[in-house]
């Protein structure tokens, strides 16, 4: 069972200081999304996080379908976008509005040399890969 906040807007008590819903989201979207292990780039997927004031993701996160349940991510990374939204039109928020397109996926080894993880596809501005 989730350990999600299931209500993204409210704000959780972090050492006597409130913490965006957002922060909390992402902490639980990493530790679900945990190293990305794969055996091969059929496991290594992209998705959309977060949400610019104007639109649109602030930026995709590649994770691997051999340890991660897709349909819990997706509902966490639903959960993240909304809180994202309604932090950013509670301050006021301004976003650049720039355009972040799927880079795409890939299984490399690790930067540490132990065993290989999907990795989002660098300086790649297309929409290939993988998502969800």
């Amino acid at each position: 069972m989730s350990n999600a906040n299931p209500n993204p807007k409210a704000d959780i008590k972090v050492q006597g200081q409130a913490e965006p819903a957002s922060q909390s989201l992402w902490r639980q979207i990493q530790a679900e999304v945990g190293d990305a292990a794969c055996d091969g780039p059929q496991q290594c997927h992209s998705i959309a996080i977060g949400a610019k004031s104007c639109g649109g993701p602030d930026s995709y996160l590649a994770w691997s379908s051999k340890h991660t349940d897709a349909k819990k991510l997706r509902s966490l990374v639903e959960r993240h976008a909304e809180a994202r939204r309604a932090e950013n039109a509670a301050s006021g928020m301004v976003s650049d509005c720039r355009l972040v397109t799927d880079p795409g996926t890939r299984c490399l080894p690790n930067s540490k040399g132990q065993g290989v993880v999907c990795v989002l596809n660098e300086g790649h501005r297309g929409g290939g890969g993988s998502a969800i």
